[in-house]
């Protein structure tokens, strides 16, 4: 629902609800917007819902109509905020019904830009806390036991008792070699003989 309100006139503030699909605007009593004015033909203007949009139209009025100051020569669509003249000294704003007065100025209105709610601050910049290093792959497992290595060349060492032994039988072997010797350079080949019979070479 729109509503016509006169700006300038006889009855400045006047109230006219558009709750027809057409409305005659003059100095007639008769008719459904009617302002007395002397320079208001009787039936001035016509004002009409063409679709989804209100028309406003001149009815060959002698002092014209105009729309936010320019004379109308064929019928024009009208916005909230629209001034319609009738005449020079008579205006009508053409708004939403239930809005209070507007007051316009020549030319098409422009609706005042939305409010915004004010911003609430922004809490103040933390970084997130780095993520811990995961564990070792063993630990929930006894550690790994290291055996040193054993360097190239080096041998296994020989038990001590094998040790001892060879040493005493090459003591033995050096001790019978000079024992020998000693006998075979004073015995002669006969007592040699006797002593060990079993030799190759005794007769």
């Amino acid at each position: 629902m729109y509503q016509l309100v006169i700006r300038t006139g006889p009855t400045t503030g006047k109230v006219f609800p558009l709750d027809m699909p057409e409305m005659i605007m003059g100095r007639d009593p008769a008719v459904q917007v009617s302002i007395s004015s002397p320079e208001i033909s009787r039936r001035h203007a016509r004002i009409y819902l063409q679709g989804q949009y209100y028309v406003v139209e001149d009815m060959g009025s002698l002092n014209g109509t105009t729309v936010n100051g320019q004379r109308l020569a064929a019928p024009a669509s009208l916005r909230p905020g629209d001034v319609i003249g009738l005449g020079d000294q008579v205006s009508l704003v053409f708004e939403a019904a239930g809005a209070a007065a507007t007051v316009a100025s020549p030319g098409r209105q422009v609706p005042p830009p939305p409010t915004t709610p004010p911003q609430q601050p922004q809490p103040a910049y933390v970084p997130p806390r780095p993520a811990p290093p995961p564990p070792p792959a063993y630990a929930n497992q006894p550690p790994p036991t290291y055996s040193e290595p054993v360097a190239e060349g080096q041998k296994k060492k020989f038990p001590t008792a094998l040790v001892i032994v060879l040493v005493a039988v090459l003591v033995l072997m050096c001790i019978c070699v000079v024992v020998g010797f000693a006998i075979d350079s004073t015995m002669t080949p006969e007592e040699y003989c006797n002593m060990l019979p079993f030799w190759p070479w005794c007769p």
